[in-house]
């Protein structure tokens, strides 16, 4: 089990400057509310701050200086993502600048604008969060929104409210390491990839308190084939139970990367395409995916 500490902030107003004073930001992402469409930049300071600022959609997505605010948060903190939750909230992850422990920030929202934050911090170094989402943990048939993360390659599930009694449960693979993680609302899943021996694994955990049961399966490389950094994503798709898998690759040769992109039905087991995309010498770095439409 892992060691968590938690905290508060209020928020102030920040102001940007759009000259040779710009406040310059150690990392940033933005955030999408999926249901007015409207983006969020988030961003870290040197100076131990988080910023939340709307963007406005007709002026270059330029920050929206009279809704912007700043918390500060005690650390250096290095953003590696982040979404919405169900009630319109803000939830980012990343790791502290100098020790590499984990960091999770929620950014609750009052009317569009930042109001306050909740932050937990893993004890232990080289704790980075990578992927994180919303999530469900069912008590017989009633369900309580919670959050999952995927941290130092393991995955973490914690409530909704980041309060002191936060409950935490924490699952790991065994011989390998989970980089992302989605929550299937129509089947309660909670569905988890990863690397394993050699291979990509995807996995699935049950809705139960404990989120057993656990099944894995195993995906083998194609051959001429081996990782290149080792990450990846999961994408649920619209089809009941289907996921596509995005995995970074290495020619055998060492001549170059690409990408291993697999529909796959995480239930059945069913592969259903794996296609292969080929780059240069450059090395392939998956930093996120998901799906889009028009």
């Amino acid at each position: 089990m892992c060691a968590l500490v938690s905290g508060l902030a209020l928020g102030q107003d920040a102001h940007f400057e759009y000259s040779s004073n710009t406040l310059d930001f150690l990392s940033s992402t933005i955030i999408t509310n999926e249901n007015t469409y409207q983006q969020y930049l988030i961003a870290t300071t040197q100076t131990r701050e988080l910023v939340v600022s709307e963007l406005d959609p007709s002026n270059f997505l330029a920050p929206i200086n009279t809704n912007s605010k700043y918390f500060y948060i005690g650390d250096t903190i290095c953003i590696n993502g982040g979404f919405m939750d169900e009630d319109g909230n803000i939830v980012v992850y990343g790791f502290t600048y100098i020790k590499k422990n984990g960091f999770i920030i929620k950014v609750e929202m009052n009317n569009g604008s930042a109001s306050s934050i909740k932050y937990i911090k893993h004890s232990s170094r080289y704790t980075s969060v990578v992927d994180g989402c919303c999530s469900k943990r069912y008590t017989g048939t009633t369900a309580t929104n919670t959050y999952d993360f995927i941290f130092a390659g393991n995955l973490m599930r914690i409530d909704y409210d980041f309060s002191n009694n936060t409950y935490r449960y924490t699952r790991k693979p065994k011989y390998g390491e989970y980089s992302s993680v989605r929550w299937d609302d129509i089947n309660e899943k909670h569905v988890v990839c990863g690397n394993r021996n050699g291979n990509f694994i995807v996995t699935h955990f049950g809705k139960a308190n404990n989120m057993a049961p656990a099944t894995t399966r195993e995906l083998s490389l194609p051959n001429g084939y081996i990782f290149s950094e080792w990450t990846n994503r999961v994408v649920l798709s619209d089809i009941d139970s289907v996921v596509f898998l995005c995995h970074d690759l290495r020619y055998n040769d060492n001549t170059g990367d690409g990408l291993w992109i697999s529909k796959f039905n995480y239930l059945s087991g069913q592969l259903y395409s794996s296609d292969i995309y080929k780059f240069g010498n450059e090395k392939v770095w998956i930093l996120d995916a998901d799906k889009s439409s028009d």
